[in-house]
């Protein structure tokens, strides 16, 4: 009796988390990428930005080549060209990240790095012609105005947080 109840629940546990199998993963995928930049502002302390995006890099690099081979995926994809651009955009990017959690605090860095949908938002709205509708104008205003809080509204005091230099790498 209690080994098929245990089976049971065992069963219904495994039903529920597939319903939920989509929760966990974004759960999983903001936990470690806020261990990231933990590490990453530790490692700061001894290693040079370089030197932690390319010990990521090879870690990446790895990860990826197994488990391209593992599903018998081609490495170079079908347009070698793209692949190379985005490779180079993607490491000047992680470059940016990590370099501004070396000189930010976390919360600074982290605050300014999630801009990008307020810029895109921006950005998709001048290049693309899409209409921004009121709602979506307001969201990028109050967004803006989080993050000059959470930064203690630079340029409007004279209180120096950040440097200019520091911000535009973080963006």
């Amino acid at each position: 009796l209690s080994l098929s109840v245990t089976i049971q629940k065992l069963q219904t546990l495994k039903q529920n988390f597939k319903s939920y199998k989509g929760y966990v993963y974004m759960f999983l995928s903001a936990f470690f990428f806020c261990l990231m930049t933990v590490f990453v502002k530790s490692a700061s302390v001894k290693l040079g930005t370089m030197q932690i995006v390319l010990v990521r890099g090879i870690f990446t690099f790895i990860f990826t080549f197994v488990l391209l081979k593992t599903n018998k995926v081609s490495l170079w994809g079908r347009s070698y060209k793209i692949l190379v651009l985005r490779g180079i955009t993607g490491s000047i990017a992680l470059y940016f990240v990590y370099e501004s959690i070396q000189r930010l605090s976390l919360y600074e860095a982290t605050s300014i790095q999630y801009l990008y949908p307020i810029f895109t938002t921006i950005l998709a709205s001048v290049i693309l012609s899409e209409k921004v509708y009121k709602k979506i104008f307001l969201s990028v205003i109050l967004g803006f105005l989080g993050v000059f809080v959470l930064l203690k509204f630079p340029f409007i005091y004279n209180v120096k947080s950040i440097s200019v230099q520091s911000l535009i790498i973080a963006l």
